[in-house]
């Protein structure tokens, strides 16, 4: 099984995540995903800051947990940035984009929430953005 303990970095959960901590270089996507997820709940006023370049993570999971998290924080400079994740190529990081955009009132993506309302691929996708696309009226 998968321990952060065993990758020496103790219970990330209980620590604060500093933006220059080693986490955010590992080979592992889940360790950076976890961190993200920390530093989210960190209470750090950087975190947005930091949060938004992981938007752009190589793995999807780290993209959907930092959309995800950004969408809790509610530090709105991340509405562009999350308008770009709702082209992503991975329907469940498309999905966690228009939930935060929806959590930040993001009125001015309700276009693009509506397009994506009608025409995603993903059944799942389609349901989140109509409930976004509703809540932004």
């Amino acid at each position: 099984r998968y321990s952060l303990q065993s990758r020496g970095l103790g219970d990330v959960y209980k620590r604060q995540v500093l933006i220059s901590d080693p986490v955010w270089q590992a080979d592992d996507y889940r360790i950076r995903s976890v961190a993200a997820r920390a530093l989210a709940v960190s209470g750090n006023i950087r975190a947005a800051d930091f949060l938004i370049p992981r938007l752009q993570d190589d793995h999807p999971q780290v993209r959907w947990t930092a959309a995800s998290a950004l969408g809790r924080l509610g530090d709105t400079r991340a509405v562009q940035p999350l308008s770009a994740l709702l082209a992503d190529r991975h329907s469940e990081v498309r999905r966690q984009a228009v939930l935060s955009l929806g959590l930040l009132d993001a009125r001015a993506m309700r276009a693009e929430v509506a397009q994506l309302a009608r025409e995603d691929a993903s059944d799942r996708v389609r349901r989140a953005a109509a409930q976004v696309r509703d809540a932004l009226r």
